[in-house]
């Protein structure tokens, strides 16, 4: 039996330890235990031989075990290298652990390699540009769904097709053998190009083309990313022509164009910039306009960049419109009309556009209208405009600052030069009045102002400083004897010598008159004087007033200045029809108002008649008459206007063809016209002047008869006229109702009238018993202060559209 103090077996779980460590299977402990002898070197055999045993089986045992887990270890190994992955396996490939590492590992692996698969299909699924997928044969493997929008075709319908399927036709094989070529090399493409679609149109696209290779550098796939960039490209299309077509018409532009960022630095010139300026665009692109063709003012001195208005914009972030002047290239200024105009982004100035017009031909026009307006168009001397601005101007500043100065005005006139006009004709006497200004030129100082005022008039302004004034107190005195002077050799005119006196009246502020237009007329009243004067000059005086008012050779002069000047005026008496009230035509009635003071008919029309100038005072009361009817017979379809006309005129073929100019021009119908003739002419009326009244009744123009009753005009003469209308003095209507006598007169005159088929119309009628009485009597019309006074055209055309109202 063995001891069991020698040999102790412990039994646990079914397995048998043996003190030394070593397990022992439980089949063997199920065998029992053998009777062993009691000798002890068999015992000491035993204990070696059977331990080794158990040792044998147990190793043969775990080899069976251990070689799959080892297998299994070297696999994940082998799977971790190949994928790259960090698959961590422990360092005893026969432990146990090391297998279920591994196996955690790849569990993880595959679950993220899922995890990519999935989440790289979805974007391969839903990417708005398409893929394709071909071999290295281009069959087409693999599309998304994208490149089924893009092109039309079925996903399944493109899978096993070539893809030369989109090919449009528009490349040469040239194109796709250098994409080709592309891909072989650095193994991509981008590009774009046409392609061809199911539908048959053709399609412009973005396409980049990657090749895939193995391990070995092989290409065993492609893969094509395609963006339809059809729309875009038409946009853009769209917007380069847009672009060249604004271009185009900037361009074309015929003034000049140019922009600027937010330093004033040139960005864009357009051509008209360019041959305004002197400059190419290039030349100036990135430099600062200002400095380049902005600093300088109109008179050289230099514009600094925080004063220049245009680039104002900047800071008023506000359009500017206004006059500066550019330099050119060649270092010439020239005037332009620019405006500047802030490019606004998100609030802030970012630029400016300025287009600028070269307006040095308008200033030109400009200068020369205003020399025009202000200078006599034959000397070039000052005209009547200029000499009294500058004359109020003048005598203002010494109101104003009382400096002490004298200021004289000499008014000239030239001693018969009508004569000479009318004798050598008018070119000679333009050649002479020339040569007058050359000479007075000659004669005066700077400071002088020398004006023409017309026809043979000139005016010399005198300004002495208050410092010489008391030394040159006969300084005009001196200027007028020097003008004599100058006149004493004869004037060379063509092959004539001609010899001309001037007769010089003298006016001085403040002794005489204190403003311009007193001056000048004091002035004109000495000149009148100084023709009766040895001297040929004289000094204003206040007796020569009262001389000058009784004056008719100077009425006359005024009157024929005024009629030049048109500073005459007219009224217009309403004519009223009696049995309605309501007013029915106008007298036209000539008005002179002379040096601020009314010049009665009664005197200046007498001088007319005698003078001649009848025939310009008439042409100038017509034209007025049929401009003023052209406005009212819109307000008064039957309006009519008659105007006084004299015998000379009647017999004046000149008159005759203005008054059929005059009512040409104004297409004024000739029955809204009406000629008064008074019939103290009538009675010397002669033959000529009869027809020409027959004529006009012809052409439709109504003949009237003035202040009848106090001539002595017989009936034949009625008969043989056949006027339209009788207008009954006022001497027998003011005597109305009271006078049986002027009653008797009136009653009979109106049937007279009325039987021989005319109209009568009484003047002078002031009070409603006189209206009363007249239209008893059968009177048609009336005029007089009852009705109204002569009135302004202003006037006289608010009172026809009062009427309308009413």
């Amino acid at each position: 039996m063995i001891d069991v103090n020698k040999v102790a077996f412990i039994r646990s779980a079914g397995t048998l330890t043996l003190l030394s460590g070593l397990p022992i299977p439980a089949w063997a402990v199920a065998m029992g235990t053998p009777d062993l002898p009691e000798n002890p070197a068999w015992l000491i055999l035993a204990g070696l031989i059977i331990p080794g045993l158990l040792a044998v089986i147990a190793w043969r045992k775990l080899r069976r075990t251990l070689l799959p887990i080892q297998s299994v270890t070297r696999a994940i190994a082998q799977l971790r290298d190949d994928l790259q992955a960090p698959i961590h396996v422990m360092d005893d490939p026969h432990h146990a652990g090391g297998l279920a590492s591994g196996f955690q590992h790849l569990v993880d692996l595959i679950q993220q390699r899922e995890q990519s698969h999935r989440l790289a299909r979805e974007v391969f699924d839903h990417v708005r540009e398409g893929i394709l997928v071909t071999d290295p044969d281009g069959v087409i493997l693999a599309v998304n769904p994208a490149i089924s929008e893009i092109t039309g075709y079925s996903a399944d319908g493109l899978i096993g097709q070539p893809v030369r399927l989109f090919k449009s036709g528009r490349h040469d094989a040239a194109f796709y053998a250098a994409i080709w070529a592309s891909v072989n090399t650095t193994g991509e493409w981008r590009g774009s190009l046409w392609n061809r679609c199911c539908n048959g149109e053709l399609a412009l696209m973005r396409l980049s083309i990657s090749a895939i290779k193995d391990a070995d550098g092989t290409t065993y796939q492609y893969i094509g990313i395609y963006s339809d960039i059809t729309g875009q490209h038409q946009m853009e299309k769209a917007l380069r022509q847009a672009h060249d077509y604004q271009r185009q018409l900037i361009d074309t532009l015929g003034e000049g164009l140019f922009s600027v960022d937010a330093e004033g630095d040139l960005l864009f010139m357009n051509p008209a910039a360019e041959r305004l300026l002197g400059w190419r665009e290039a030349e100036l692109i990135g430099r600062n306009a200002h400095d380049i063709f902005h600093g300088q003012r109109a008179d050289g001195a230099p514009l600094a960049r925080h004063e220049c208005p245009m680039l104002g914009v900047f800071s008023r972030a506000e359009p500017y419109q206004g006059e500066e002047t550019f330099t050119r290239r060649d270092g010439s200024r020239f005037p332009v009309l620019c405006h500047s105009t802030p490019i606004m982004e998100e609030g802030a100035v970012t630029g400016a556009v300025i287009a600028f017009t070269d307006i040095s031909q308008r200033k030109e026009y400009e200068r020369r209208i205003h020399h025009l307006a202000f200078h006599d168009s034959l000397t070039g001397l000052a005209n009547r405009a200029f000499l009294m601005q500058h004359l109020q101007l003048l005598l203002a500043q010494e109101r104003r600052h009382h400096h002490g100065a004298k200021v004289a005005v000499l008014f000239l006139d030239l001693d018969r030069f009508k004569h000479i006009n009318d004798s050598l004709g008018h070119p000679v006497g333009d050649a002479l009045l020339v040569e007058v200004a050359r000479r007075l030129r000659n004669i005066l100082r700077e400071e002088d102002l020398l004006a023409r005022q017309g026809g043979d008039e000139f005016i010399i302004v005198l300004s002495t400083p208050a410092v010489a004034a008391v030394k040159e107190q006969l300084l005009p005195e001196r200027v007028a004897r020097k003008v004599r002077q100058a006149f004493e050799e004869p004037c060379h005119i063509g092959t004539s010598d001609l010899y001309v006196s001037a007769s010089i009246g003298i006016a001085q502020f403040p002794e005489h008159a204190r403003d311009a237009d007193t001056l000048l007329r004091y002035a004109d009243h000495a000149m009148y004087q100084a023709k009766n004067s040895s001297a040929g000059y004289a000094v204003y005086s206040h007796a020569m007033e009262r001389a000058q008012l009784e004056s008719a050779p100077r009425l006359v002069t005024r009157l024929h200045r005024a009629i030049e000047e048109r500073r005459l005026s007219v009224q217009i008496q309403p004519i009223i029809e009696l049995c309605s009230g309501r007013t029915v035509g106008g007298e036209v009635l000539a008005r002179w108002c002379d040096e601020a003071r009314m010049v009665p008919p009664s005197t200046f029309i007498p001088l007319a008649e005698e003078t001649g100038l009848i025939h310009p005072l008439g042409e100038f009361v017509l034209e007025e008459a049929c401009r003023l009817l052209n406005d009212w017979r819109r307000i008064n379809a039957g309006l009519y206007l008659a105007v006084n006309v004299s015998p000379r005129q009647l017999t004046h073929r000149r008159w005759l063809r203005g008054a059929h100019d005059t009512l040409s021009h104004h297409h004024t119908p000739p029955e809204a016209l009406e000629l008064e003739v008074t019939e103290s002419a009538m009675g010397s009326l002669p033959r000529r002047a009869r027809r020409t009244m027959r004529w006009l009744r012809q052409c439709g123009i109504r003949c009237s008869i003035d202040d009848f009753g106090t001539g002595h005009s017989s009936l034949i003469r009625l008969r043989e006229l056949r006027v339209d209308r009788l207008k009954i003095d006022q001497a027998f209507v003011r005597e109305l109702p009271d006078s049986t006598h002027s009653a008797t007169i009136v009653r009979n005159t109106i049937a007279l009238a009325h039987d021989l088929g005319m109209q009568v119309v009484a003047e002078g009628v002031e009070q409603e018993a006189q209206r009363d009485c007249l239209q008893r009597m059968g009177c048609d019309f009336a005029q007089g202060y009852l009705f109204d006074r002569p009135l302004a055209a202003e006037a006289f055309g608010q009172r026809l559209r009062n009427e309308q109202i009413h």
